[in-house]
Formats: structure tokens, C-alpha cells, sequence
């Protein structure tokens, strides 16, 4: 195959694989490369290129960043998990493998349909792949200040890196505000006095927080994980099982193919991105995008 190997050589820490070893890796397995930094301002124009594969190498944001560049293209994605929390790889069951096992595995894999979400607010219209969320996760992110992202720069292993990250989010739960939100799911009214929502296409968010368990990519809906200021405490203790590696605390979770929120600049998030603020109330409109993504899993892999 002739594959589009699009790296981004900042994800994970200092032990993952540079480009020169995923270079040598797909070459050894008989494919034809063609490597882009996704540090390049112009990164996307490789995909102008015709190749058979387009090869995500680096975390979430990696591969969020190339699945979007994908969409009206018609060029199937894998994953390389050089990042910290990987979730999509571990979505496509890729994580726990190496990367010549996963290298090794696209000759005789198999492809998935994949969906995607969109949500358009009046300030932007943007493509999600994991989850997109209003309240304390979207606080986390916004408050990540310098001495947090310094702190995480200094830990080892992505372990240090997840544990470090579940500790701040529950950190703030105690104190963080609850905001009455009109929702709507699928043209129910579901609103309420909300910590957390989150509309989930897989199964985990950030540092590997399963909210969503039975979300599925391939089924047409969203996971809606909805946290109201009443279940505060159940949030809470769902962080306390993840670092204590015991079994989460169920959260209220509905399906639905339309999420309709109004908004007014409460802490947003989309992957692993901030939604852009916006100065007076408006309408975020969320639906799904059925199976327009394909993803390549290999042989040794399975899609969860």
C-alpha cells in the first residue's frame, strides 16, 4: 500500500517512537510511505496525494485532526497510539498492541464504518470524533494553568499522566457551579441544574474517563451522559473508583441522535478542544454524521 504517515512527534513523552523508526516500520512491512509532520501548517495537502491509507500517528488530537481531513475524502484512516490516553485507539481495540503487531495486522484487516458528530453553535460549526461536552471537564481544560501543564510534562508514563488528570477534574467537582441548561434529546425536554454533559460517539473521554460504556461509533446515536447537580456526588465517586482502579459508579446515560442545548459561554469542550465563547446566548445543535469515516483495524486488533 502507499500510506500517508502523518505524525505528530510532540504526542505522548519522550519514549515513543520518532519519525525515523515509523518510517523504517512501514517500510519494513512493505508499504510505500510518505511521511508529513503534523507540526507543518499545510500538513493536510499530503492527503492530496493519492494513497490507499491515511496513517494517524500520535494521540486523540492526532487522529481527531486527520479524521476531519478525511471526511469528504474518500481514504480510509488507521491509528499509530503514540499519545497519552489513546482513546480511540483503544475504541478500535489497538491499544494494547505494538506498533509492528499493528503494522503487521493492516495487510489482513478488516474496515469499520465509523461515525462522527457535528456541532454548529452561531460562533462555529465543528466535527467531533470522542465526545462533546459542557461543564466541569470543560472547566479542567480551560483551567489548565502552567504550573498544570508543566506538572504533566514531568511525569514519566502515560499512567502518572491519566492519574494526575482524574485527580484534577475530581478536584474541582465540590465547588464547580451547576447552571440550569434547556436540553432537548431527540425533541424531548431534558432539562436541568447541570455539572456535566456530555455527548459521547465512544466510550471514553480525557484521561480515559469511561463515562459512556456501551456507547458504539457504528450505531448511528450519541451516549448523552447527563450529571445533574444532584448527582455531584456520584461523579465524584465515579473518579475515586477510576483512581482506585475499582469498577465505576453507573451515570445517567440516554441515547439520541439530535442534542440541542442553549448556551451562554459555560465551559465547553470538543475533543480535546475548547469550543470558542461566545458573547450572548446562542443554540449548540449536535447530530450525528452516520459512518461517514472508515478505519482500517488489523488483523491482530478488534473493534470494541
Amino acid at each position: 500500500m502507499k500510506v500517508a504517515l502523518i505524525h505528530n512527534h510532540g504526542a505522548g513523552n519522550t519514549a515513543q517512537a520518532d519519525g525515523d523508526r515509523l518510517v523504517k516500520l512501514v517500510k519494513s512491512a512493505g508499504h510505500e510511505v510518505i511521511y508529513q509532520s503534523l507540526k507543518k501548517s499545510n500538513w493536510d495537502a499530503v492527503l492530496e496525494i493519492p494513497v490507499d491509507l491515511a496513517v494517524a500517528a500520535g494521540g486523540d488530537g492526532t487522529v481527531g485532526e486527520v479524521a476531519r481531513s478525511l471526511i469528504t475524502r474518500q481514504i480510509p484512516a488507521a491509528v499509530l497510539p503514540t499519545g497519552t490516553a489513546n482513546n480511540v485507539a483503544r475504541t478500535l481495540g489497538v491499544a494494547g498492541l505494538s506498533l509492528e503487531q499493528i503494522i503487521a495486522g493492516w495487510r489482513d484487516g478488516h474496515k469499520v464504518r465509523f461515525d462522527v458528530a457535528r456541532a454548529v453553535g452561531s460562533s462555529a460549526s465543528t466535527v467531533f470524533v470522542e465526545a462533546f461536552g459542557i461543564g466541569v471537564f470543560g472547566c479542567f481544560m480551560a483551567e489548565l494553568d502552567a504550573q498544570d501543564n508543566y506538572q504533566l510534562a514531568h511525569l514519566e508514563t502515560p499512567a502518572e499522566k491519566i492519574a494526575h488528570a482524574r485527580k484534577k477534574i475530581r478536584n474541582r467537582i465540590p465547588k464547580y457551579a451547576a447552571k440550569h441548561l434547556k436540553v432537548t434529546l431527540d425533541g424531548q425536554d431534558i432539562s436541568d441544574e447541570y455539572i456535566l454533559i456530555e455527548a459521547m460517539n465512544i466510550k471514553d473521554i480525557g484521561p480515559n474517563l469511561h463515562l459512556a460504556p456501551k456507547a458504539d461509533p457504528t450505531d448511528g446515536v450519541l451516549d448523552v451522559v447527563l450529571v445533574p447537580s444532584r448527582d455531584r456526588e456520584r461523579l465524584s465517586e465515579y473518579l475515586l473508583n477510576c483512581l482506585e482502579g475499582k469498577p465505576p459508579t453507573p451515570l445517567t446515560i440516554r441515547k439520541g441522535e439530535r442534542l440541542q442545548i442553549e448556551w451562554d459561554g459555560l465551559d465547553s469542550h470538543i475533543d480535546d478542544e475548547l469550543w470558542p465563547s461566545h458573547p450572548t446566548p446562542t443554540r449548540i445543535d449536535v447530530r450525528v454524521d452516520r459512518q461517514v469515516l472508515e478505519f482500517l483495524v488489523p488483523a491482530a486488533g478488534e473493534s470494541k
